[in-house]
């Protein structure tokens, strides 16, 4: 029961990162594009809609606890990346404690890729 419960308070607290930052994306997007074009992410158009649509449909999944496995790794794969764009710069302190947290976040992420969501959740058999 613990266990099951942690899982879920894990899964509020990983999720509320991309429901808040696809729904700021989703709200600005022509500043999140010219942001993107700035740091030199290609198609920045296409990886905004990419971007939204994975933080908002993953982190709803990972929330309910659905397809907990996929939906975790996507988001590590779009953190990793996104790592490497904004969070790159070794002669900048914030950037390395940001890349940092974002490694954090990504060992979250493939926990949950790797053992699944626990109790409390759509996934649960």
């Amino acid at each position: 029961m613990i266990q099951a419960l942690m899982g879920l308070i894990a899964r509020i607290c990983i999720s509320a990162v991309f429901l808040f930052s696809g729904w700021g994306k989703l709200l600005n997007p022509h500043q999140t594009i010219e942001h993107f074009h700035k740091v030199g992410i290609p198609l920045a158009k296409a990886a905004y809609g990419a971007a939204v649509g994975i933080e908002i449909l993953c982190g709803v999944l990972l929330l309910l606890g659905a397809r907990t496995r996929v939906a975790s790794l996507l988001l590590a794969i779009l953190v990793i990346i996104s790592t490497y764009y904004f969070y790159f710069d070794f002669s900048d302190r914030m950037q390395i404690v940001a890349m940092l947290k974002n490694l954090a976040i990504v060992g979250g992420l493939l926990h949950l890729s790797a053992y699944g969501s626990g109790g409390f959740s759509l996934d649960r058999k």
